[in-house]
């Protein structure tokens, strides 16, 4: 094994269940190729070399068994350049053997093995045939069946005819955000998008995102403030008024706070014996600072329910008529591997058949995975998380990284046994990384 300091042998040295949080110029990538020759060091020594064609198939299989997950194609190319390279440093017929079958081991991105899984027959239900759609493609398909769908359309009264032309780039873009989000597409066509709009529905889930629900449950018993001083006593008194005769519930509720209250720059206040009168204040002011946001599209909403539950219905059954014809073009997008994947292995069949043949996950810039990959990874080895070693970066997990979300990090923190660090940084002057961990 190559010269490593104390914190890398024992992120190389274990059988998964592992997260390592590890950045840039910390020797991570070092530690992947190590931990793949542990790994494979691991199978000679439960297997004894035999010169036959039986132990060249069964290494072959446990080569197949290995999933080495990188956030783009370059990154696994370099990977695949630093692994022939360690596996031509090694010696014997076990290694010179693992040297000629190493493109058995998946090395590339979560839509490539995706792609492997669809082209490989896993999913008898979908065409094996691959043809990956280009941003522009997949656009023009939407596009087309989008104005074909409207075209259709006759509704003078409401003058929803007009309003469809009118803001058809908005809404070919909506069709094409669902059917680019597995989650959200997921949604759709389970029909958990077409249930009757319920305004209550709406205002918890819209205050639950913003991490604003607790305003709905009323004013909380609060310690006597009377004596104290500051603008923050006449922002509460009167929202706490108004909140007794005016209790948020739907959006007709909302838009009477739109109209009743400015976003103002008020210091709550810091008093050990008002810790709970400062963070009620704290939570009005957010709520305020949301309603202000969004509160025209809520007078919009409550001054022409007709048009927008009459809209509603609309825009469902154009979703269907555009779908319909882009299931018809034949090939996929980058999101529709993960969603036909996602689907696909829903058949326990098609699962057990995966899990029987990837057993091994190797992920990369964890901190870039999306909820949709992470939940394929989950599912196809079935919790199993001796299954899984993933590596990467929480302080780049903060960005969402074109669809990282760092929840999916902190999910993973929480799943796994054992979460290991490298700290040591080989890349930068000691001083930027010390300011790098100060500042975040």
């Amino acid at each position: 094994m190559a010269q490593l300091n104390p914190e890398q042998l024992k992120a190389c040295e274990h059988h998964g269940n592992v997260l390592l949080n590890a950045g840039a110029g910390s020797g991570k990538t070092t530690v992947l190729v190590e931990h793949v020759i542990y790994t494979l060091n691991q199978y000679q020594i439960r297997n004894s070399y035999r010169d036959d064609k039986n132990y060249r198939e069964e290494l072959i299989k446990f080569l197949c068994s290995i999933v080495v997950v990188t956030f783009t194609k370059k990154a696994a190319g370099e990977f695949g350049i630093r692994l022939t390279k360690k596996l031509k440093d090694q010696e014997g017929p076990f290694w010179e053997l693992v040297f000629d079958y190493q493109n058995n081991i998946y090395t590339g991105t979560l839509h490539g093995f995706c792609n492997k899984l669809i082209a490989g027959s896993y999913f008898p239900e979908y065409n094996p045939m691959v043809e990956i759609l280009s941003d522009m493609e997949q656009r023009n398909i939407i596009q087309a069946a989008f104005e074909e769908w409207a075209l259709t359309i006759k509704d003078d009264q409401l003058g929803i005819e007009e309003l469809l032309f009118a803001h058809s780039d908005q809404i070919i873009n909506a069709y094409a955000g669902i059917l680019n989000d597995p989650l959200l597409r997921q949604m759709w066509e389970d029909n958990q998008a077409y249930e009757k709009f319920d305004e209550n529905d709406f205002v918890e889930k819209a205050l639950d995102l913003q991490d604003l629900s607790q305003i709905l449950q009323g004013v909380p018993n609060l310690p006597d403030y009377s004596s104290e001083k500051g603008k923050w006593i006449g922002l509460l008194d009167d929202f706490v008024e108004f909140y007794r005769e005016n209790p948020i519930s739907n959006i007709e509720s909302l838009v009477r706070y739109y109209y009743r209250f400015e976003v103002l720059s008020i210091r709550a206040p810091k008093k050990a014996h008002l810790v709970e009168v400062a963070d009620y204040i704290k939570l009005v002011m957010g709520f305020i600072r949301w309603i202000k946001s969004h509160g025209q599209s809520f007078v919009a909403y409550n001054e022409h329910k007709e048009v927008f539950h009459k809209w509603h219905d609309i825009l469902k059954d154009g979703y269907q008529k555009v779908r319909e014809k882009y299931l018809l073009n034949g090939g996929y997008s980058f999101s529709d591997l993960e969603y036909y994947v996602l689907k696909g292995i829903e058949n326990p069949i098609s699962l057990e058949k995966i899990f029987n043949t990837f057993k091994y996950f190797i992920v990369d810039e964890f901190q870039n995975t999306s909820e949709i990959q992470f939940s394929i990874i989950k599912k196809i080895i079935k919790e199993d998380y001796n299954r899984l070693f993933v590596v990467g970066d929480i302080k780049q997990a903060i960005y969402g990284f074109r669809g990282g979300e760092i929840g999916v990090f902190h999910s993973c923190e929480r799943l796994v046994n054992q979460k290991l660090s490298l700290v040591k940084n080989y890349r930068s002057h000691k001083n930027i990384v010390q300011f790098n961990n100060n500042f975040f």
